[in-house]
C-alpha cells in the first residue's frame, strides 16, 4: 500500500510527464510551423526569381512543368497556413495574389 508521500510523489511524476509532453508537442508544433515558413519562402523566391527570369529575361532555366508545381504548391501553402504567412518574406508582394501560376508581379 502506498503512503501519502508516494501517492503525492507519484502525482508530481504524472505532473512533471504531462508538462514534459505537452512541452514536446509545443515544440513538434513550432518545427512544423518553422519548416512550412521556410517551404513557403522558398517557394516564393523561386517563383519570383524564375519569372524574372522569363519575363524580364525572355529566358528560363526551368520548364513550364516545374515551375507550375512550384506554383500550385506555394497557393496551396499559403491557402494551408494563412496564419503563418506574417512571418514569411515579401508578405506585402504576395499578399494579394490568387493565382501565381499566371501572376504578374511589378518586376
Amino acid at each position: 500500500m502506498f503512503q501519502q508521500s508516494n501517492l503525492f510523489d507519484l502525482f508530481d511524476l504524472l505532473d512533471t510527464s504531462k508538462n514534459i509532453i505537452e512541452e514536446k508537442q509545443v515544440n513538434k508544433n513550432n518545427t512544423h510551423e518553422k519548416a512550412i515558413i521556410e517551404l513557403i519562402n522558398k517557394r516564393r523566391r523561386q517563383v519570383l526569381v524564375h519569372s524574372c527570369i522569363y519575363y524580364r529575361l525572355n529566358d528560363s532555366l526551368i520548364d513550364d512543368y516545374t515551375y507550375d508545381k512550384w506554383a500550385r504548391e506555394l497557393e496551396n501553402l499559403q491557402d494551408m497556413y494563412p496564419d503563418l504567412l506574417e512571418d514569411c518574406i515579401y508578405k506585402d508582394d504576395f499578399k494579394n495574389i490568387l493565382v501565381l501560376r499566371d501572376m504578374i508581379l511589378n518586376l
